[in-house]
């Protein structure tokens, strides 16, 4: 099952956003980064082969400095 994001979502939005790395039991494996090229999003980990799903985190990392700030899923999704 594929999420779904809102008509007309940029995606760009999406870049550096952490995520939670789950395997085909949902258990969890890791953290992963998303990194956005055009209209490709990849999924940045060492747990590739094993990776079922994703749970979007409320983290934005910069994968130059790792430097962290927190996001708000609201307005990240909907501009709230």
């Amino acid at each position: 099952m594929a999420p779904t994001l809102p008509e007309g979502f940029d995606l760009e939005r999406l870049d550096g956003m952490l995520v939670g790395i789950h395997d085909d039991r949902g258990r969890c494996l890791g953290l992963g980064a998303l990194e956005v090229e055009g209209p490709a999003v990849r999924v940045l980990t060492r747990h590739g082969d094993a990776m079922r799903g994703l749970r979007l985190g409320s983290m934005r990392i910069d994968l130059e400095t790792f430097e962290t700030v927190p996001v708000r899923l609201r307005q990240l999704i909907f501009g709230i």
